[in-house]
């Protein structure tokens, strides 16, 4: 039973290590195409534009009044990944 439940954790605990690095890709990929292109993201798919640039929106998503795209494009966790390729 124990060896059940530890694998099961240790495959959610997987599945959800990707899932979160494909949200970072995600974000991070449209930061760098709005960078690239004077803050506006050309490549970036309507809806996730409708979602990033909606304030209501990101105040819904993130649950904090004093967030926006724009400050977690230029924050320093992303500054690693950004220039890493």
């Amino acid at each position: 039973m124990q060896v059940c439940w530890a694998l099961g954790y240790i495959v959610a605990t997987l599945f959800f290590a990707v899932v979160e690095m494909s949200i970072d890709t995600i974000v991070l990929s449209f930061c760098q195409d709005s960078e690239e292109h004077q803050g506006t993201a050309q490549y970036a798919p309507p809806l996730l534009i409708d979602t990033l640039t909606d304030q209501s929106e990101m105040q819904r998503l993130t649950q904090g009044p004093q967030w926006n795209i724009m400050s977690m494009c230029n924050s320093a966790k992303y500054d690693k990944f950004r220039y890493s390729y």
